[in-house]
């Protein structure tokens, strides 16, 4: 870290503690001076200049989540510069990363699942009604705030979003930016030209894994991962669990990872009516996972709902988006 606990951000925000550091900014919990409240102050990296890659990045940042209203995303409180570093405050996220839960647990409950899928679906309904597409929708930029019963879908981590009209010239010409394992096809190929319906793939990869214990594409090497996205048609969960799961679940993620954009759903508020649909044919559904010995169910026409054997998923990597 370049900042230190004590450091006080122009008069306003002192910082208490780390919580997070990626290749843009590290991110503290912070204290605004004038109310109290905790904050969490995201600082670009030292030695970025303000008018660099990094620097123009995270003020478009600023500026795509300032354009967004929505219960499900961080919001932005303010934004300055500090010892010539930019810095954004966000309201302070008390829980967990998706990530940190799928590390513990291996795989999730459908229940889980349907609140998870269902609370992505409907932020990203929103950014995209503002003209916001996320670009870099992982397990890590899923924040779910609170616990239990309380807990909210929060997004976080705009960083490389961008405006569905009037791109600026931040994305270079066939330039990919995003998390490889959950990249749709073409965003691997011309990330300035991506529209909603790669967030809407990346939501799929998501649920995948959630329900699965990995994403569809696994491979050591990301272009190889990249490659297969682009030639070979997703596996289905039953062919990766060896156990049967609804068809409707089955439709569902076939649409969200379609290889051809046009073949997945127009939109992120198409994606949440369909999913709820199958939420709601499956409500009385089992909630709880099978042991990781579970075999596969020889009545291959009955519906149920399970959930995967516990497997391997993409190695956890720090974010500098976490709140």
């Amino acid at each position: 870290m370049t900042s230190s606990a004590g450091d006080v951000i122009e008069g306003r925000y002192r910082l208490s503690q780390p919580l997070g550091k990626g290749g843009m900014a590290e991110v503290w919990a912070a204290v605004a001076l004038d109310t109290g409240d905790e904050v969490a102050v995201k600082i670009l990296r030292e030695g970025a200049g303000i008018d660099s890659e990094l620097g123009r990045r995270m003020r478009r940042e600023a500026d795509l989540v300032s354009a967004i209203k929505s219960p499900r995303i961080c919001s932005l409180l303010g934004s300055g510069v500090w010892k010539s570093r930019l810095y954004l405050v966000f309201e302070r996220l008390r829980g967990e990363p998706l990530a940190d839960l799928l590390e513990r647990e291996g795989t999730l409950p459908f229940a889980e699942v349907a609140e998870i899928v269902s609370g992505i679906l409907d932020g990203l309904s929103d950014a995209h009604r503002a003209g916001v597409i996320h670009r870099d929708l992982t397990p890590w930029n899923i924040f779910l705030e609170g616990w239990d019963s309380d807990r909210k879908i929060r997004l976080i981590d705009f960083g490389i979003s961008k405006a569905a009209q009037g791109e600026s010239t931040i994305t270079n010409q066939g330039g990919t930016l995003g998390s490889y394992g959950y990249m749709a096809p073409e965003q691997a190929k011309a990330a300035h030209e991506v529209d909603e319906r790669a967030d809407i793939y990346a939501v799929g990869v998501i649920a995948f894994q959630c329900l699965a214990g990995r994403v569809p594409f696994e491979s050591g090497d990301p272009y190889a991962a990249l490659s297969l996205k682009a030639q070979v048609d997703p596996p289905t969960l039953g062919e990766v669990t060896a156990e049967t799961w609804p068809a409707d679940l089955e439709r569902f993620l076939r649409a969200a990872l379609a290889r051809n954009r046009g073949d997945r759903f127009p939109s992120a508020f198409a994606a949440l009516t369909a999913w709820r649909a199958v939420v709601a044919k499956n409500q009385q559904a089992r909630t709880r996972r099978h042991a990781a010995t579970a075999q596969p169910r020889e009545d291959t026409h009955t519906e149920t709902m399970t959930a995967a054997p516990r497997g391997a998923g993409p190695g956890r990597r720090p974010r500098g988006g976490s709140r």
